[in-house]
């Protein structure tokens, strides 16, 4: 599994890891190997401009 998968797995069942996310994500996201395009998608579903079930939908250019 990917960082970002792990995160977004996270995200989807934590919310307290969600809200932190949010608040501080410098910190939070520290440990994990996420790259510019990983950060992109990330932000997109935190901004609420994709669900992370599109976001995870096979062949999504995402």
């Amino acid at each position: 599994m990917s960082d970002l998968e792990q995160v977004l797995s996270r995200l989807a069942a934590d919310a307290a890891f969600a809200d932190a996310l949010r608040e501080r994500p410098q910190t939070v996201l520290r440990g994990y190997d996420l790259g510019g395009d990983d950060l992109r998608r990330l932000e997109a579903v935190l901004g609420g401009a994709v669900t992370l079930a599109q976001l995870l939908e096979p062949g999504s250019a995402s």
